[in-house]
């Protein structure tokens, strides 16, 4: 056998192989998207900054912003969102930690987001 005739076996070979590979594991193969209803009466940027800060990809400030009453207005309404929040979100969130930090732009940002991510319903202020 001539050296090209090796040279198209093992090409062919290859190139069998490789188209029956997949992938391991049990994931989706595209992340969830919210219903075509609510991205149509969605406010996407208040819903995509909401999103940065929930998820931590958003730089928020270092010190503390408002005053303390504000700052406490802030952790009462971030704490009655992660109540109505699923055990596997709040586990895996650190809201708390940051409300202090967080402008009330911010934070009503935050509560957007999730009720429409996670299908809550609005809690009265």
């Amino acid at each position: 056998m001539s050296s090209f005739h090796r040279l198209l076996c093992t090409l062919g070979l290859l190139a069998g192989t490789g188209a029956s590979v997949q992938a391991s594991g049990t994931y989706p193969p595209a992340p969830p998207r919210l219903p075509s209803e609510v991205l149509k009466s969605i406010d996407a940027e208040q819903y995509n900054l909401g999103k940065a800060v929930f998820t931590g990809r958003a730089t928020t400030a270092e010190t503390a912003q408002g005053s303390p009453a504000e700052q406490e207005a802030r952790r009462e309404k971030l704490a009655s969102l992660l109540a109505r929040l699923p055990e596997r979100v709040r586990a895996s969130t650190d809201l708390m930690d940051a409300a202090s930090r967080l402008s009330d732009r911010e934070a009503d940002a935050v509560i957007y987001y999730a009720i429409r991510r996670f299908s809550l319903t609005e809690a009265a202020d």
